[in-house]
């Protein structure tokens, strides 16, 4: 899907003009539309590419603003636009703008040029890499001590520049107020050394970071539709004990770890005092989310069940089940669920997690 509609001026010629952007994962652009439509019908749509988004906002829309949308990877505020084909030009004026109110921190990063999980994952990618190091060969003494793609803090101010064409960055900035904010690009700073088992493992590792599920070490908990593994090699790198539970068979590394137990059966179909002890309900599961939620409805509602918080992947074959989120918010809050979130993860492909917790103060910070 190629969208290009250019705004009337570029922010550095309309100072007057205050623009929002975001970026989000490709083929999500239309269902994150609609719910910025819903949520914010003020805000008037103007340049996109796929992944990345603008919008004319109200001039008091302050730094400390909230998206709230599901689809958006990250978001700020648009302040500049540079274009041309000498790279070291271009760096040297994201550092001119840097310099003008120097930031806690620059990030730099690439629009997604391709599909997630078709033969890309939204680690840093070369152009990035490139860029990173022409910023670092030109960076004025000024700006020595700023920080370039580190995780950023709480209330920190960054400076985004964002590369949108390989000659063509915009800069902008936004305050870190959510967890995925503090984050380059809105992708969580972690790339293992070692081979994966499936892409399961970046989803988990993503998932645990932004919903900050306050899990501990050997605590106990549930994961359904836990083959081939990835989810459980995550897991148990924070020393968690599993039951995992899938009809299909595990990777040995995962089936012979003395902190995983596997029941080879689909979760509707397992005893309920198995869920007695766990604490943790981790769910993934590659049938529609009425099923998905149908199964863990069932298991969570027993009596014996005490599970106090979950990470549930819904899977959406079709975009337009997005338009039925609210509703299943509203059934996993009605299990007795009080902060239940959202989110379109970096590492997702065309499915949704969301975060369900009893107590909202169980929340880890």
């Amino acid at each position: 899907m190629e969208m290009e509609e250019e705004m009337g001026d570029p922010p550095s010629t309309s100072p007057a003009t205050k623009f929002l952007f975001l970026c989000c994962q490709l083929g999500t652009e239309q269902v994150c539309k609609q719910q910025i439509e819903a949520r914010w019908p003020e805000f008037r749509f103007s340049f996109s590419r796929p992944g990345f988004l603008t919008y004319k906002v109200p001039q008091q829309t302050g730094m400390a603003f909230d998206l709230e949308n599901t689809y958006a990877r990250t978001f700020g505020f648009a302040v500049d636009r540079v274009e041309g084909e000498d790279s070291d030009a271009l760096a040297e004026q994201v550092w001119a703008r840097a310099v003008t109110d120097l930031p806690n921190h620059l990030h730099v990063w690439q629009r997604d040029p391709r599909k997630v999980g078709e033969s890309f994952e939204p680690f840093t990618t070369e152009l990035t890499n490139r860029v990173v190091e022409r910023l670092n060969g030109c960076r004025p003494a000024a700006c020595k001590s700023i920080p370039v793609n580190s995780e950023a803090s709480p209330n920190d101010r960054v400076l985004d520049c964002i590369l949108v064409e390989e000659n063509r960055w915009w800069i902008g900035e936004h305050r870190v107020s959510t967890t995925f904010q503090a984050w380059p690009g809105g992708v969580p700073p972690f790339k293992p050394k070692f081979d994966v088992i499936s892409r399961a493992y970046y989803k988990t590792q993503e998932a645990l970071l932004w919903s900050r599920l306050p899990i501990h070490a050997g605590d106990q908990c549930v994961e359904i539709g836990s083959a081939p593994g990835g989810a459980a090699q995550a897991l148990l790198e924070y020393k968690l004990k599993i039951i995992g539970i899938d009809p299909a068979e595990m990777d040995p590394s995962i089936a012979q770890h003395e902190n995983y137990r596997h029941i080879r059966k689909r979760g509707r179909d397992v005893r309920r005092r198995e869920f007695s002890d766990a604490r943790w309900l981790f769910s993934d599961s590659n049938v529609t989310p009425k099923q998905s939620l149908d199964t863990i409805e069932d298991i969570v509602s027993h009596a014996s069940v005490r599970v106090q918080g979950m990470l549930i992947t819904l899977k959406m074959p079709e975009w337009k089940l997005a338009h039925e989120l609210d509703n299943y918010l509203d059934r996993i809050r009605s299990w007795g669920y009080q902060y239940v979130k959202p989110r379109h993860l970096a590492f997702n492909r065309q499915e949704l997690c969301i975060v369900a917790m009893r107590h909202r103060s169980l929340k880890r910070f």
